[in-house]
């Protein structure tokens, strides 16, 4: 038998087990010493109420576009804060919170954008954006106390009793209708992927969880899907594709990965 501490031959050392954000930071900061070009980090409300990776990506100069949830609190002006034995909180003297979704409700009508777009089989669909910065009560670092405001992007078709979704948003730049349109729908592609994957290629649930999982059977599984969409897309009449200048002129290259690079956006 081996000794205390001994480690066995041919046996792993452990990994210790990291949460969904921390996993997300780690892979980003990977991607970052990979040289993959900076592009927004798209994810659900589970990364959009984490805020020391949020503070990780602000200081790589990443942008971020998370999902949020309407009873998140949040405050239209910066209130005071007051700086306790060890953390740093709002001052109880400081107006109380507002939560998200009234903040969407508030929304004048001037502030809304309506942006229209054409779905996959050619319907036209349309919603109304807006957007507005507030200082979202995760974001606080009871540590430091520094407090950096965010955006909260509504996307909320005319007509609809709820939003689409609610978003906050880290961006090098002011948002505009386009952008909002793009980043607010940017996550389906993946989500699709998702439901294809395990319903058809075979990936099984919380894959995405272990490193051989994520580094193997996943992207292998990703392959199958995006060959398959592919192999879809060329059988249309209207598919003309142009990936730019700077690409191989080869036919089937031009045909077969044109759509995939539509989408610029790291997904998580």
């Amino acid at each position: 038998m081996d000794g205390p501490g001994r480690k066995k031959a041919g046996v792993p050392e452990e990994v210790p087990f990291q949460s969904k954000p921390e996993i997300a930071g780690a892979l980003i900061a990977e991607a970052l010493v990979d040289g993959v070009t900076a592009a927004p980090i798209l994810g659900d409300s589970v990364y959009g109420n984490a805020g020391a990776l949020q503070s990780q990506i602000r200081g790589w100069g990443w942008e971020y576009f998370f999902n949020a949830e309407e009873r998140w609190l949040g405050w239209i002006s910066r209130p005071k804060l007051r700086r306790g034995p060890r953390y740093w909180t709002v001052a109880k003297t400081a107006p109380a919170g507002q939560q998200l979704r009234p903040m969407a409700e508030d929304f004048k009508p001037v502030e809304w954008h309506t942006a229209a777009w054409h779905a996959a089989q050619g319907e036209k669909r349309t919603t109304r954006l807006a957007w507005k910065q507030i200082f979202l009560h995760g974001d606080l670092n009871a540590q430091t106390g520094e407090w950096p405001p965010c955006w909260l992007v509504v996307d909320w078709p005319q007509g609809q009793a709820d939003s689409y979704h609610l978003y906050v948003a880290w961006l090098r730049q002011p948002p505009s209708q386009g952008r909002m349109l793009r980043l607010s729908r940017g996550r389906w592609p993946i989500e699709q992927y998702f439901q294809r994957g395990k319903d058809d290629w075979g990936l099984d649930h919380f894959e995405g969880r272990s490193w051989r999982g994520f580094h193997h059977h996943l992207t292998m599984s990703a392959i199958a899907y995006l060959f398959v969409v592919v192999d879809s897309l060329r059988t249309k009449n209207n598919f003309r594709p142009d990936v730019g200048s700077g690409v191989t002129r080869d036919a089937t290259i031009h045909r077969a990965f044109t759509p995939l690079l539509s989408l610029s956006s790291n997904a998580i």
